[in-house]
């Protein structure tokens, strides 16, 4: 079995989890960045799992539950596979994962998966810490998130379908991210900016400014 069937055979399935942890021998072989992900720790403060793996494997499931686009489940499935490039000394702290995780995808993913798939992970992977802060976010850094998802395979909903699994067992996270302002304010940038074409940095950072 190649990596690529291994992935769509996993995602394709009701509850995917059970198919990486079914068939670990073998996704040991071919997907060894995943399963490395069980000796990665996660932080005791924000964390209910012990490590990276279960909570991957978390996140993949409660998503599986909302879609059944693969795009979305795979992109749930890499959003933290830049923790296996976590050097020993800074954990349980995943400092600059998101770039990580994304260098790490396109070595792992390139000429394997469909580009959907892989454009969906890059932004999900690059983006899914920043939402988290959206109350402290500059403008500007909230219009290189929307054009990101604007230019990707993922609606904003996908997206934030993702969100919500990856806070669903953090401590004290998910109350801190707004989706219906986010979505709301989103849809608003999309109609007024992106499909108006203006493309002038400063007026689509001076709208987002308006709207926050």
């Amino acid at each position: 079995m190649n990596l690529k069937d291994f992935i769509i055979n996993a995602l394709s399935s009701k509850k995917p989890s059970l198919y990486f942890k079914n068939n670990e021998d073998v996704g040991k072989e071919i997907f060894p960045e995943l399963y490395k992900l069980k000796a990665v720790p996660e932080s005791e403060d924000y964390h209910y799992h012990d490590n990276t793996f279960d909570h991957v494997m978390m996140v993949v499931d409660e998503v599986a539950k909302k879609t059944n686009k693969l795009n979305i489940r795979y992109a749930a499935l890499m959003h933290d596979i830049g923790k296996v490039e976590t050097k020993e000394e800074i954990l349980p702290h995943h400092y600059e994962h998101e770039k990580k995780g994304v260098d790490k995808l396109y070595k792992i993913a390139s000429d394997k998966l469909s580009d959907q798939s892989i454009d969906s992970a890059a932004v999900v992977i690059r983006y899914h810490m920043m939402i988290k802060n959206w109350n402290e976010l500059r403008p500007g850094t909230i219009v290189d998130m929307f054009n990101a998802i604007y230019d990707s395979p993922l609606s904003m909903e996908e997206f934030l379908i993702i969100i919500r699994a990856d806070n669903l067992k953090k401590k004290n996270q998910e109350k801190n991210i707004p989706h219906e302002e986010i979505s709301r304010i989103y849809n608003d940038y999309v109609k007024e900016i992106k499909q108006k074409n203006i493309e002038d940095r400063n007026k689509q950072s001076l709208f987002i400014a308006n709207k926050k």
